[in-house]
């Protein structure tokens, strides 16, 4: 009982509610990064369901398929390294606001591309990549500045939690709501919540 005790104790300490306005903002910096992932993650995961419908609509063989569900990480690819230099002399939050738009606005635009055709879509889902690639390192970058001492095992934790519900959230809706509505509502409603 004395370890538990003391356990409780050393936890307690290390994990107490924040007591300056610099941990109160730490630790909303925080759970904003983790929102963030959730986001980003939601945004790209979303696709996967919503392809089962756009290739219905526009008969798309697997191969089409691939082909689209493959530019994302196309552009993500590209811009990782370059996301922490930005991130490093632009600060994170212009980055992953950056990231968030432009995948908000890549989905509100998903159903012009895809009734353009095949490149539109590719090309649409490439440049959500590319914006989103710099997120990751930003908010590594953010988390480093604003988390101190345990702060950062929890901002570690909280940002991969975030990424988890976002996906859950988007393999878990996605397929409801384009049943319901229709993929280019979801689609829509997507980039809304982004």
């Amino acid at each position: 009982a004395t370890n538990g005790t003391a356990a409780q104790a050393d936890y307690s300490a290390n994990h107490a509610a924040p007591t300056s306005s610099y941990e109160a903002a730490a630790y909303l910096q925080v759970n904003l990064l983790s929102g963030a992932r959730g986001m980003f993650q939601m945004t790209r995961i979303c696709m996967g369901p919503l392809m089962v419908a756009m290739a219905s609509e526009y008969g798309y063989t697997n191969e089409e398929k691939g082909h689209i569900l493959s530019a994302f990480a196309a552009g993500y690819a590209l811009t990782q390294i370059v996301g922490g230099l930005a991130a490093d002399s632009l600060g994170g939050a212009p980055v992953i606001s950056c990231g968030l738009l432009t995948s908000a606005l890549a989905l509100f635009l998903l159903p012009a591309a895809a009734d353009a055709g095949l490149p539109q879509v590719w090309w649409l889902l490439w440049a959500m990549g590319f914006t989103q690639g710099p997120t990751y390192p930003a908010q590594l970058v953010t988390t480093a500045k604003w988390a101190t001492g345990s702060l950062r095992s929890y901002a570690s934790a909280l940002g991969a939690a975030g990424s988890t519900a976002g996906a859950l959230f988007a393999m878990g809706l996605t397929p409801v709501i384009t049943a319901r509505l229709g993929w280019r509502s979801c689609a829509a409603a997507m980039g809304a919540t982004t």
